[in-house]
């Protein structure tokens, strides 16, 4: 296991890079930048991205990463009771990093972008200020109000509107960030231990990718503020790193395997 504990850090630096990447994305974005304005592709990418780090979408990528065990191990028995350790321990900390995202929410009370511009719209049948003050419930029931649905704003996507009116939580910090930074990590982690194929020696870097697509399209569709979503990518890389140095994947992805040599 220390052969492996050691290798961690390869993953670790390419994690963090993948991180760094996203902030400095998040610096040179303009301010107010968005994508939600319109019915391009660009607009759907984005949404689709999005949507990919909802539970479903997420407990799509936990079978996918069970079949690549399954494919490279052979030993479906052995990766079925590790798969089921894992996730045990990774609902656990993730369930306590999204009640900190909320108490910090709760706590410092930051209105969504889109909140703002649905305010100024006139659309919001609340002041932003009061608004804010609401609970998640309260702000879901108004929200779901049908008459909303008529006062799109010009403009906007309908897509991307309903799904504003979907959301009600407040901005500050971002819970699809933190999601995201987090199961990017440790994905990229356990596919650079158990990929062997030469042709795909580089896929474990598709997780990470997927972590800043997921993290942009929260600002391009006014979701979040820049600083919202750098907040929760730094927090679920933290997150990751304590999960993987902790030895949680020890048993899922080091099953009668040697590391690769770097």
């Amino acid at each position: 296991m220390r052969k492996f504990a050691q290798l961690n850090k390869y993953v670790v630096k390419y994690s963090a890079a993948a991180v760094c990447i996203l902030l400095l994305i998040m610096w040179l974005l303009p301010a107010g930048y968005n994508s939600y304005s319109s019915d391009s592709v660009t607009t759907k990418f984005w949404v689709l991205a999005s949507l990919s780090c909802n539970p479903f979408g997420v407990i799509i990528s936990l079978f996918v990463i069970l079949a690549i065990l399954i494919f490279s191990t052979r030993k479906f028995i052995r990766v079925y009771q590790s798969v089921i350790i894992f996730f045990l321990i990774g609902v656990m900390i993730v369930s306590t990093g999204v009640y900190l995202i909320n108490f910090i929410k709760a706590k410092y009370p930051e209105a969504r972008p889109y909140q703002e511009f649905l305010s100024s719209q006139k659309v919001l049948p609340e002041q932003l200020e009061e608004f804010k003050k609401l609970t998640d419930t309260q702000r879901r029931i108004i929200l779901a109000n049908d008459s909303l649905l008529n006062k799109m704003p010009v403009g906007v996507n309908p897509i991307v509107y309903k799904i504003w009116l979907q959301e009600p939580a407040l901005s500050f910090p971002s819970a699809h960030a933190f999601n995201s930074a987090f199961i990017g990590t440790v994905y990229s982690c356990i596919l650079f231990f158990t990929i062997t194929n030469k042709k795909l020696r580089y896929f474990y870097l598709a997780p990470l990718v997927w972590m800043i697509f997921v993290s942009l399209s929260r600002v391009m569709l006014g979701f979040h503020y820049r600083t919202d979503v750098a907040f929760g990518a730094v927090m679920g890389y933290c997150v990751a790193l304590i999960f993987i140095y902790a030895g949680a994947l020890n048993k899922i992805i080091f099953l009668n395997r040697e590391p690769k040599n770097i």
